[in-house]
C-alpha cells in the first residue's frame, strides 16, 4: 500500500480522499500550482475548496471511500427499465443539471447504503420547486418522458426499428432548429 500511495500523483480532475478528514473530492489544483506540497480538493459538483498535503491523500480505491455519485446512479440504474437507464445516462451526460444541490435534494434518495431517482417525487415538485431556465425546463421534461415512456407516447419508440427511429431522431433535431447534429446515416 505505501509503494502504490507513493507512486500515485493525482491530476486535476481526479478524484482523491483527505485521508485525514474522509472527505473525497475532485483535485483542482496541484503542489506546482502554488510551490508548496499542497494539493485543492473541491467537493464533486462544485462547493468550497480545501487544501490537503500531499502525505495525507489518499486514492479513493485504497480507502474504500464512497463512489460518486454518478457512478452509485449508474449502478442502480442497471437493474431498472431501459427508461430510466436512458435518463440517468442523459443527466449524467449532461452534467450541469445534476451538479445543482436543489435538483439533487429533489430528484436523489440517498443514503450510505442506497442511491436512486425517485422520478414521481420530482416530477410532482420540479416545476414549483426549482428555478429554472427554458432549456433546462425542457431538458428535464424530456429526462422524465424518458424514465416514463409509458405516460407519454415516446414508448412507440421501441418498436420503430432502426429506419424510422433515426428519421425520428432527425426531426426531432430539426424541430429543436439545429443544423448540427448528426443522427445515423440516410438510406
Amino acid at each position: 500500500m505505501t509503494e502504490r500511495r507513493s507512486a500515485w500523483f493525482p491530476q486535476r480532475g481526479d478524484l482523491a480522499q483527505d485521508g485525514r478528514s474522509g472527505r473525497t473530492g475532485v483535485v483542482v489544483s496541484l503542489p506546482e500550482d502554488t510551490g508548496t506540497d499542497t494539493y485543492h480538493l473541491c467537493d464533486f459538483g462544485g462547493g468550497d475548496e480545501w487544501s490537503v498535503l500531499r502525505a495525507h491523500l489518499v486514492q479513493p480505491d485504497e480507502a474504500h471511500g464512497p463512489l460518486l455519485l454518478s457512478d452509485r446512479l449508474t449502478k442502480w440504474a442497471q437493474d431498472r427499465d431501459i427508461g430510466e437507464r436512458a435518463a440517468v445516462d442523459a443527466l449524467i451526460e449532461e452534467g450541469d443539471i445534476l451538479a445543482r444541490g436543489d435538483v439533487r435534494d429533489l430528484l436523489i434518495v440517498e443514503s450510505e447504503t442506497v442511491v436512486f431517482c425517485d422520478w414521481p417525487r420530482f416530477e410532482a415538485q420540479y416545476r414549483c420547486a426549482l428555478v429554472l431556465d427554458e432549456g433546462e425546463d425542457a431538458f428535464l421534461t424530456l429526462v422524465l418522458a424518458t424514465a416514463f415512456p409509458r405516460l407519454v407516447p415516446l414508448w412507440k419508440v421501441e418498436v420503430l426499428g432502426d429506419r424510422r427511429l433515426g428519421i425520428v431522431l432527425r426531426a426531432l433535431a430539426c424541430l429543436a432548429g439545429s443544423g448540427t447534429i448528426v443522427v445515423g446515416s440516410r438510406s
